[in-house]
């Protein structure tokens, strides 16, 4: 069958083109319509013993939808450029399908002051010089839950997690939430 469709298209080149494009033509109007589902689930068979247990785990756990932008600059860590993403974490907190972030402006620096614990975020006072920012950076890369996931060795790269609300993401919203979080990042360009 296959040798014989083969030799037709040897045999009848631009019989075939023809075909192609009346056949591409005619779906063309259909790819308005055409989406991508890139989240796990759609990759995922529903029938499949796995889904059952996949589902059961979001249940205890919670999503895994989460975005992570990835912010690298050679002065990343100046006082006005800090600000800036710590402007814009707070208008992509506010963002209706976000339930929560993780970043070094909200995760917990535990380390002893003066004899007390202290537990406040590594960006909970923005650095006024350098100095203070080689600091910060030293005490988060000696965190092994911060080294290498929120911060990286090259000490000019960080990492915002945004975590997508339970049950707002969805076949087809991918798009929107795409463009949403762009469009708070446009500041950051």
């Amino acid at each position: 069958m296959v040798k014989r469709l083969l030799n037709f298209s040897y045999s009848y080149p631009k019989s075939v083109l023809l075909f192609l494009l009346l056949l591409t033509v005619s779906v063309a109007p259909a790819l308005q319509q055409l989406e991508f589902d890139i989240s796990a689930q759609s990759l995922m068979v529903k029938s499949d013993p796995d889904w059952q247990a996949y589902q059961k785990s979001l249940q205890e756990f919670g999503s895994d939808s989460t975005v992570i932008i990835i912010l690298s600059d050679e002065k990343l860590y100046q006082q006005d450029n800090l600000q800036l993403i710590k402007d814009t974490l707070k208008s992509l907190n506010n963002l209706n399908f976000i339930s929560h972030t993780s970043s070094l402006f909200n995760v917990p620096n535990v380390r002893e002051v003066d004899g007390y614990i202290e537990s406040k975020p590594f960006l909970y006072e923005l650095p006024q010089n350098a100095q203070q920012a080689e600091n910060i950076i030293d005490d988060a890369l000696s965190n092994a839950l911060v080294a290498n996931n929120l911060v990286s060795p090259d000490r000019k790269t960080m990492a915002l997690n945004l975590f997508i609300r339970s049950g707002e993401h969805y076949p087809g919203r991918d798009i929107e939430i795409t463009q949403a979080i762009e469009q708070q990042l446009e500041p950051l360009r």
